[in-house]
C-alpha cells in the first residue's frame, strides 16, 4: 500500500498519462465500463496533440476516495455522496490551471477555472447513498459540495456549478 501521498499521486499521474496515450488502455476501459451500472466520463483537452481519456468508475475508484453527507437543493432529506474531488483527478492527470468545462448528457455546460475546484470543495459523485446514480437519479456523475458544511458553498455560483448528468470534462489550458 502507498501511504506517501506524493507517491500515490505520481502513480495515479502515470495510469492516466498512460491512457491518455494509450488507444488501446483507453477502448479497454470503455469495454470494462459496459459491465458496471454508470456510464464511463469522458476527459477531452483542448490540446491538438492530446487524446481523450475515457474513465470508468473502477478507474474513479483508483484515486483517493472522499465522502459527505449533506443537504441539496435538488433532493429530499440528508444524502451521502461518495466519489473524487475534482481537484484530485484534475492534479492526478497534471491539471493546475486553464479552463474546465462540464458538460451534461443534455448539452448542459458549465464553465469555470481550474483553482475553482479546490480539495474539499467540489467532489465529483457517483454514488450517492451507497448506490451508482442512474441518468433518472442526476447520474452518472454529479458535481456536489458539502453545502451544509460551509456557507460558501451555498452561493448562486456553486449552485449553477453543481451540475449532475456529468459525462464529459474538457480542460483548457
Amino acid at each position: 500500500m502507498i501511504e506517501d501521498r506524493s507517491t500515490l499521486l505520481i502513480v495515479i499521474r502515470f495510469c492516466l498519462i498512460s491512457l491518455l496515450f494509450g488507444a488501446a488502455t483507453a477502448s479497454l476501459a470503455a469495454a470494462d465500463c459496459k459491465d458496471q451500472f454508470a456510464l464511463p466520463l469522458k476527459m477531452e483537452f483542448s490540446d491538438h496533440d492530446a487524446e481523450s481519456v475515457v474513465l470508468c468508475p473502477g478507474d474513479l475508484d483508483a484515486l483517493p476516495q472522499a465522502s459527505f453527507e449533506t443537504t441539496t437543493l435538488w433532493t429530499n432529506g440528508t444524502q451521502r455522496f461518495e466519489g473524487v474531488w475534482l481537484a484530485t483527478l484534475l492534479e492526478a492527470i497534471g491539471v493546475i490551471d486553464g479552463e474546465i468545462t462540464l458538460r451534461a448528457i443534455n448539452d448542459y455546460a458549465v464553465t469555470a477555472r481550474a483553482e475553482t475546484f479546490e480539495e474539499g470543495g467540489a467532489l465529483l459523485a457517483y454514488r450517492r447513498n451507497g448506490q451508482p446514480m442512474s441518468t433518472r437519479d442526476k447520474g452518472p456523475y454529479w458535481l456536489v459540495w458539502n453545502y451544509d458544511a460551509n456557507p460558501d458553498f451555498r452561493t448562486q455560483q456553486i449552485y449553477s456549478l453543481s451540475i449532475w448528468q456529468l459525462d464529459r470534462i474538457t480542460v483548457s489550458r
